[in-house]
């Protein structure tokens, strides 16, 4: 497994805003409270991730800020900080500190990952064997589990969401970017938001108008797997108008080389009906495997 895959970690922080629009100053080198920015290791739609250390303890950190500071984008992210902060489990990425400069940029401090996506391993590979798979969908699927019992819907769980980290010498995995993750409660005022999300991973049941769920985020994931084992997404269309049609058709066939038992969970859980679905540990138990050091394969 090649290490040096990096990956955009959707992050925010809490701050007020006066001015309509504003670039941040934020640059390599540049002291953001006690750390110091490194090297850009990615960029996402709003915010750029640069490698960060703190400036006396010498710890390495991620730090996101923001492209381009705005009202919006302000709200947006303090929402999915209070979120984040909200749930503490090794399956999902951790934040460290939420802070504002001196002149006014935004920032947020969250651990350092070191490895790759699933969706990098992807780009590289063929696609996941289920001996692969097992290494990591549990500890996925427990993150998925951690962020329900915090009482909050992910709504974008995929392939490059999902991050294998290889450093310490075991597998583990993060679960991350809350960026439209929504608290359950909150999910009535959330209306306007049904269409956030990556079409070709999004739930038939959402397409039809229908709130996300729980369940919602168990086809996501199971969706997520299935896309590992096949080696790409088979809804995904150049068309969009042709991927919304794949997902409402539903229809999924059992994955060659996959073996019975884990085909018929995944199947499963990708139900058009959410009612059919079951739960993430019905599915979690389905994809058990004992940590496995990389290197080894099935």
């Amino acid at each position: 497994m090649n290490s040096d895959f990096t990956s955009d970690v959707t992050a925010v922080a809490p701050a007020s805003i006066s001015e309509p629009v504003r670039r941040p100053s934020a640059a390599p080198g540049r002291i953001l409270g006690d750390y110091v920015l490194g090297p850009v290791l990615g960029a996402g739609g709003m915010g750029i991730v640069y490698q960060a250390q703190h400036r006396f303890s010498g710890q390495h950190v991620a730090i996101k800020t923001l492209k381009a500071i705005t009202q919006d984008a302000f709200a947006h992210m303090v929402r999915e900080a209070r979120l984040m902060n909200a749930i503490s489990d090794p399956d999902v990425i951790d934040i460290h500190e939420v802070g504002l400069s001196d002149d006014g940029c935004p920032f947020l401090v969250m651990e350092r990952l070191f490895g790759f996506t699933a969706a990098d391993w992807l780009k590289s590979h063929e696609r996941f064997s289920e001996h692969q798979l097992k290494m990591i969908a549990a500890p996925m699927l427990r993150g998925v589990s951690a962020i329900h019992a915090a009482k909050i819907l992910h709504r974008d769980i995929k392939p490059s969401n999902v991050f294998i980290c290889t450093h310490t010498g075991e597998i583990t995995v993060k679960v991350f970017d809350l960026g439209v993750s929504v608290q359950r409660h909150a999910l009535p005022a959330e209306d306007k938001h049904r269409g956030v999300g990556t079409p070709a991973f999004i739930a038939p049941e959402v397409l039809n108008g229908e709130p996300f769920s729980a369940a919602s985020d168990l086809y996501s994931a199971a969706l997520t797997l299935y896309t590992l084992l096949y080696g790409e997404n088979p809804l995904k269309r150049a068309k969009l108008s042709n991927t919304y049609e794949m997902v409402r058709r539903g229809h999924f066939e059992p994955l060659r080389g996959v073996s019975n038992r884990l085909n018929a969970a995944l199947l499963r859980a990708l139900s058009r009906d959410p009612r059919d679905r079951g739960t993430l540990e019905d599915l979690a138990k389905q994809t058990e495997s004992n940590r496995i050091r990389p290197g080894r394969t099935g």
